[in-house]
């Protein structure tokens, strides 16, 4: 980081806005922007536009500006027009944006109002299985709008995303430039030493005896939560002692647990919520399981790699045979294969020294997301390109 420290004095004049729909928990777009805005701001004035004023689950460094209180139709009409006048008040060096549906308006807006600031758009999912349902609208504009001369760069957060987008929205690859998530490893090497406050989720995960899953994730569907419940409720079968611990919420909480019920091991299954700190459970786990159905690249394998956990997760189209190298470092199985998944959740927990070498990769391919690397690559493309 010697080279970056030394252009601190200079950089700090250069002023850089992250425009996102909102902090509020949901995909890992706004983890990733606060994470980049408390990261970035040592080196440039961050200023971060929200379309409008809800609830935050993430925090972020420097100026936070809320254009609008919520989200109704005419506020969405007004949206390019105060984002073309707070930039044209704030005059920015770079403009970085986050999520499909901003980076569309983003790039409209420069476009409309005759703009040429640089631009930075970040794309964290496919937006070719992302879209099939609700906004499909997305997957018409995208292949226009991010080939205009508008945007300065796509920033995608895995290869797979990069090779959708010119293989299928036939963008130009020179202006795409993956960079993937970091974690700041320092930071979870200290909250997972952390004490579990619940007396019975702290006795069951640091007992010897059982062999504790644990998944975690939004509770919606594409996240193939009622997958892993069916695995888990034959993995029950084979190994009594045996449990599974779910982190997270979301709309589908009350009939996944429902649907534990139903496959009758609701008495075994722990639905956690969502933990400021899931460092600390993640620690005392045996085995990370991922069952998703669409995935970018998930912050949560990486974090659970950490924690030097075993993985087995999903071959969706995705970042994540990115992460585990197609098997490298972690065990992988089809999508919506609850049989597959539950055959392999068996073995981990049958097989101690396969479980012990799957940990010590795990932290092997954890280093190579540090936030600290991946906090390089980010400076030296906004040095290139303003």
């Amino acid at each position: 980081m010697d080279n970056v420290e030394q252009k601190n004095v200079d950089n700090l004049r250069k002023r850089i806005v992250f425009l996102i729909p909102s902090l509020e928990f949901g995909g890992g777009a706004e983890r990733i922007a606060s994470i980049l805005s408390h990261m970035l701001s040592k080196y440039y004035e961050i200023i971060v536009i929200t379309f409008y004023d809800t609830t935050e689950s993430y925090n972020c460094s420097g100026t936070h500006i809320k254009l609008l209180p919520k989200a109704t139709i005419f506020n969405k009409l007004r949206l390019p027009f105060l984002i073309f006048k707070i930039l044209k008040r704030i005059s920015p060096h770079l403009i970085i944006s986050f999520i499909d549906y901003a980076n569309s308006l983003t790039i409209l807006t420069q476009i409309v109002f005759g703009m040429n600031t640089p631009l930075f758009i970040c794309n964290h999912t496919n937006p070719l299985s992302h879209y099939q349902k609700s906004d499909r609208y997305l997957n018409s504009i995208i292949p226009i709008l991010y080939s205009s001369k508008k945007v300065t760069k796509i920033i995608t957060i895995a290869d797979h995303i990069k090779e959708v987008l010119v293989n299928s929205y036939g963008i130009n690859h020179k202006i795409i430039k993956t960079i993937y998530n970091g974690i700041d490893l320092n930071e979870i090497k200290t909250l997972k030493t952390q004490e579990i406050k619940n007396t019975l989720h702290r006795s069951l995960l640091e007992n010897k005896e059982y062999v504790k899953f644990i998944s975690m994730g939004r509770l919606i569907e594409i996240k193939g939560h009622k997958y892993l419940i069916s695995a888990f409720a034959q993995v029950k079968k084979e190994i009594p002692n045996s449990a599974l611990f779910i982190l997270g919420d979301g709309p589908l909480n009350t009939s996944l647990k429902e649907f534990a019920v139903q496959k009758k091991v609701d008495k075994e299954i722990y639905f956690l919520g969502l933990k400021k700190n899931p460092y600390k459970y993640l620690a005392h786990a045996d085995i990370f399981v991922l069952p998703s159905l669409i995935e970018g690249l998930p912050m949560s394998i990486i974090e659970a790699m950490a924690c030097e956990l075993p993985i087995i997760a999903t071959k969706c189209k995705s970042g994540i045979e990115e992460i585990v190298e197609e098997g490298t470092y972690g065990i992988l199985v089809p999508p919506k294969d609850s049989s597959s998944l539950a055959k392999k959740m068996i073995l981990l927990s049958k097989d101690k020294s396969l479980r012990d070498t799957y940990s010590e990769l795990s932290l092997k391919r954890a280093n190579y997301f540090d936030i600290h690397k991946v906090l390089e690559k980010w400076i030296r493309t906004i040095e290139n390109n303003i």
